[in-house]
């Protein structure tokens, strides 16, 4: 397929996208993008299968339960607790705890 400057004025104007002097120059880009198509057209795809979505795959949720077994394991390894809240030494700079 032959762009012509036409060609490219044409796609801006359905874009509703102004093109400026050295903008409607990038014709010879859109030459050697449209290459790459016309490359892909000759692959052969006559058994490769359409597809009418990205995939099959479904999502699968649990449903949320506040009795999770293992809730509040591990606390009896912090050093400083207060409230609720459990304390870690800092990654950066001095401990003020």
């Amino acid at each position: 397929m032959e762009l012509k400057e036409s060609d490219i004025r044409k796609l801006s104007e359905l874009a509703r996208v102004s093109l400026e002097g050295e903008e409607v120059g990038l014709l010879d880009n859109m030459r050697e993008i449209i290459g790459y198509f016309e490359v892909l057209n000759e692959l052969k795809t006559d058994a490769v299968e359409p597809m009418s979505g990205g995939t099959s795959l479904v999502n699968r949720f649990r449903a949320d339960a506040a009795d999770w077994p293992c809730q509040g394991l591990g606390r009896e390894d912090f050093s400083v607790k207060e409230g609720e809240s459990l304390k870690t030494p800092p990654v950066f700079g001095e401990s003020n705890a």
